[in-house]
């Protein structure tokens, strides 16, 4: 749980990367389940350890136990990450890979395949997508005619897949404005502190001047 929970941490995740990460999730969980049944216990390396140390065998109550946990730790992602979500992305996956697309989506217009038809004919295209991220393949297309396409791309990657940007920020207004800054004004420094970009400190002394009286 906490490494599933720390690989939908990021400023890149996006709803694609959480999805996949999650369906991921819940297939290991159905493997442990079946593992557990059969009496192997690789997936659970410290229980297996210690049954080998002690030259045990795991008891059916036990068993039972596990499985049982298991099966409420799926339902219990069913219903936070029910399986028509799942569903519904997959009539978006021409955002992932458009060049594997062979028949038109439903979430495309007629016009909108048309156009998707002519960028996956383009081997250029073909060139840049394979060597960038499928959402900077789609930040980065320039050309007029694949507009509407990368704007329809571009919505898929705005919503917030998980808490995490708003928790950063959190965090680092609340390591800014202490009880000792009380009445700061924290919000240009928490622009700072959040944005990625980092501002050439040698050229903004270079333009400020040294003396105010000039």
């Amino acid at each position: 749980m906490n490494e599933l929970s720390l690989s939908l941490q990021g400023r890149t995740m996006t709803i694609f990367d959480a999805s996949h990460k999650v369906s991921a999730f819940k297939r290991k969980i159905d493997y442990w389940a079946q593992c557990t049944t059969k009496g192997k216990f690789e997936c659970f390396p410290i229980m297996q350890a210690f049954l080998e140390e002690n030259d045990e065998q795991a008891s059916t109550n036990i068993v039972n136990e596990i499985i049982e946990h298991l099966k409420q730790l799926k339902n219990s992602f069913e219903q936070y990450f029910p399986a028509d979500r799942e569903v519904l992305l997959k009539d978006h996956e021409w955002v992932l890979n458009p060049f594997s697309v062979c028949m038109k989506p439903s979430s495309l217009s007629s016009s909108d395949y048309e156009r998707l038809i002519d960028l996956t004919s383009d081997l250029i295209l073909k060139s840049s997508f394979n060597s960038n991220a499928y959402a900077e393949f789609w930040l980065s297309l320039k050309d007029k005619s694949y507009e509407g396409l990368s704007e329809k791309a571009k919505t898929l990657f705005l919503p917030f897949a998980t808490t995490y940007l708003c928790e950063s920020g959190f965090s680092s207004y609340a390591a800014t404005k202490t009880k000792y800054r009380n009445r700061l004004n924290v919000e240009p420094d928490l622009r700072l502190q959040l944005s990625k970009i980092k501002p050439d400190i040698a050229k903004l002394c270079q333009n400020k001047q040294p003396h105010t009286s000039h």
